[in-house]
């Protein structure tokens, strides 16, 4: 297996390629400099795997990636970095990255890289094999045991089997060309016909359902399917064809079609209300209701079975009354008929929406099914709605409603000011129109997918992408969205786009700050590392033991410098979060010895579940490091239920230095960094908008009290 690994770090390169071809025998990796220099490996030889670093000078592993997908679709690529983030992973992610691993210290990452090789690899091998056979298997199926023919697109002359012939209904003998052939094509589908075949002359596929008038004159259902040639210049030079009588088949879809229509009429929603109705003299007469008419009007059937719909159901008002008439006479004349009408029900007069389907009956002028849907809930939200509207256009952000195709049904007054459309150019436009990137539209899409599939209703969330003017300007921008529900059903979207240009220039700035700890710092880190490993193999010494407490400790403070550093760059996804169950998740993931957790209260808040599982892992490790290990851990909601706090049966925190805890750098411990609850109270503050405070637990020990929560049900 041909691996070439792309990385600016002469030494790391060569480490991971020593490593690796250590570790697994089958590999032979190349290493080069630069993502040119690759870029020009891959276009002269061929490799079976890319390996590559995130940040290298002049383009990112990611727009790397981007440039290789171009020519090389299925190519395993791994993203090897020390740029660990869930942004960065995201849009590996969306670039079509094959596997993404973050660089670490220790033998286990390039073990662990050296198996993630092999097994794309060998996917990738077998997906390839698997495609021609499948590719073989199809052809070979597509013909065997069919009427078949011939096209000579240059000639133009049609050559078909026996077989072909007889079920196409064409005399032996009859020599044919493509306008012969259509003289036996019926003359409604004939459009069709020529309209399929020249674009499979363009390259499309040929498969096509369509009439044929034999020479006896008998109608035929046929289904044809073929394969084009093509010669070098990419020129149409033949097709093969088969052909396959499908009369009986679509005789009995047409049947099936009728029967299952009208039984749907009367099954296919039990939660509807479905009468039958015989016309007496021109009056609608109800002869059956089911089990939904009663839970819906209230009636029960011994009290409606041969009385009017007119009597029973329709409100008295001539509005109405007129109405109800005109439904009456386009069912007489066959017709179906779908409205929303007003009817009256033991409750009071509701609204419905109603199909109506006639059919045929022995023992009377005409019968229908009539299926009623209450819709009375929704017409309220209508009129929620155009208040809604009159309360959007009073924001400063721009507003907007999308339906489930993604098309604008409503913007507010604010998207004029943002986009520099007017409201009437962007209702009825799809979203497209001012997202500046296709992959930004992926991303809404894949948000609104894991909506639809939470079991929480309520589910919203938030994702930036770059907005496109009017006049061709773009702008950062960020969108909360919400799923839009009608009738218990997904009906699109609600949002708010907000410009955040200038967060994004603060952000950048974090960014370069980021890159600077997580490339230019763990980069050597990581070397130093790797080079310990392999002295370990050849010496034995107890400085060895102190270079590697060394790298660990520069390991942790990096981890905590970056954890506080972008604790609060990324948009705050708000869901229902159970406390104890978090608390219990967070306890898992903490070293704790002996300790013991306690919680007492079982509520749920609304919260950003990973940085509220990381507040409370490092209040954990914080108790462990300074209560021992057999400290007593408490979590539980604060006695007005403001909030929550977490509490220890350790020493406790001097008065003095409650308010200095929470600062960055404050450490008591040889091995503390001085970051931990200085990420607590940013996550709490800076993420949740919670205050925090530092006490005295019952015991003496520590407590850390969170107020602001919003417990949910």
């Amino acid at each position: 297996m041909r691996v070439l690994h792309v990385d600016d770090d002469p030494e790391f390169a060569e480490l991971t390629a020593t490593v690796l071809e250590t570790e697994e025998e089958g590999l032979a990796v190349e290493t080069v400099g630069s993502t040119e220099e690759a870029l020009s490996r891959l276009a002269d030889e061929s490799f079976d795997c890319v390996v590559s670093d995130y940040d290298m000078a002049g383009q990112t592993g990611i727009e790397f990636l981007r440039t290789v997908r171009e020519t090389n679709p299925t190519l395993p690529f791994i993203l090897f970095t020390g740029k660990g983030s869930e942004e960065v992973a995201s849009e590996a992610i969306s670039a079509g990255v094959s596997d993404y691993l973050r660089k670490d210290t220790g033998m286990e990452r390039f073990e662990l890289l050296a198996n993630r090789i092999t097994n794309h690899v060998n996917r990738t091998r077998a997906q390839r094999d698997l495609e021609e056979r499948e590719a073989h298997l199809k052809h070979a199926q597509a013909m065997a045991n069919l009427g078949s023919w011939y096209a000579d697109v240059d000639e133009d002359e049609l050559v078909l089997s026996e077989e072909g012939r007889n079920i196409l209904g064409i005399p032996s003998g009859e020599t044919l060309d493509f306008e012969g052939y259509l003289t036996y094509v019926h003359p409604d589908d004939r459009a069709d016909v020529v309209a399929d075949w020249k674009r499979a002359l363009g390259g499309a596929e040929y498969d096509i359902e369509h009439r044929v008038v034999p020479s006896d004159g008998d109608v035929r259902w046929v289904r044809e399917r073929a394969d084009v040639e093509f010669d070098d210049e990419g020129e149409p030079v033949s097709g093969v064809g088969m052909v396959q009588d499908i009369t009986e088949h679509k005789e009995r879809q047409q049947r099936l079609r009728e029967e299952r229509d009208r039984r749907e009429a009367l099954f296919q929603n039990p939660r509807d209300a479905i009468l039958e109705i015989e016309f007496d003299d021109g009056r609608p007469m109800i002869k059956s209701v089911n089990e939904t008419f009663t839970e819906l009007f209230g009636y029960e059937p011994e009290s409606v079975l041969g009385r009017s719909v007119t009597e029973v159901l329709v409100p008295d008002d001539e509005a109405t009354e007129d109405r109800h008439e005109e439904i009456n006479r386009s069912v007489l004349q066959g017709e179906s008929v779908e409205v929303e009408v007003r009817r009256q029900t033991q409750s009071g007069v509701r609204d419905f929406h109603v199909r109506v389907f006639p059919f045929d009956a022995t023992d009377c002028e005409q019968a229908a099914y009539g299926v009623y849907t209450d819709i009375t809930e929704r017409k309220q939200r209508e009129l929620e709605l155009q208040r809604y509207e009159r309360m959007a256009n009073t924001a400063g952000d721009m507003v907007y409603i999308l339906d489930e195709d993604g098309v604008m049904a409503f913007v507010n007054d604010a998207a004029a000011r943002l986009t520099g459309y007017e409201a009437d150019e962007l209702v009825g436009e799809h979203v497209r129109l001012i997202m500046a990137d296709e992959s930004d539209v992926d991303r809404g899409r894949s948000l609104i997918r894991r909506f639809l599939s939470s079991s929480d209703p309520a589910s919203s969330g938030s994702f930036e992408w770059t907005l496109e003017t009017a006049a061709g300007e773009t702008l950062p921008c960020e969108s909360h969205i919400t799923l839009l529900e009608e009738d218990g059903e997904w009906a699109g979207t609600v949002g708010v786009i907000r410009d955040i240009t200038e967060r994004k220039q603060r952000e950048e700035q974090l960014e370069n700050f980021t890159r600077i700890v997580s490339h230019d710092l763990r980069n050597p880190l990581n070397v130093a590392g790797g080079r310990l490993e392999l002295a370990r193999t050849e010496c034995d010494s107890d400085h060895l033991d102190e270079v590697a407490s060394a790298l660990d400790r520069m390991e942790t403070l990096i981890d905590d410098l970056l954890t506080l550093s972008q604790v609060g760059s990324d948009c705050a996804e708000l869901d229902r979060v159970d406390l104890t169950r978090l608390t219990e998740d967070a306890w898992r993931h903490v070293a704790t010895a002996g300790a013991t957790l306690v919680t007492e209260g079982d509520r749920a808040i609304r919260a950003d579940r990973t940085r509220l599982q990381q507040l409370f892992e490092n209040l954990i490790r914080n108790a462990v490091e300074h209560g021992g290990e057999d400290v007593r851990v408490t979590v539980g909601v604060l006695p007005d239920e403001t909030g929550f706090y977490v509490a220890d049966d350790g020493p406790g925190i001097p008065a003095s230095e409650r308010d200095e805890v929470l600062e960055s750098g404050y450490t008591e411990t040889n091995g503390g960094t001085g970051f931990g609850l200085a990420i607590v109270q940013e996550i709490a503050e800076g993420v949740h908008d919670w205050d925090v405070s530092v006490t005295e637990s019952g015991e003496g020990g520590a407590r850390f009290e969170f107020t602001g929560v919003e417990f949910v049900p």
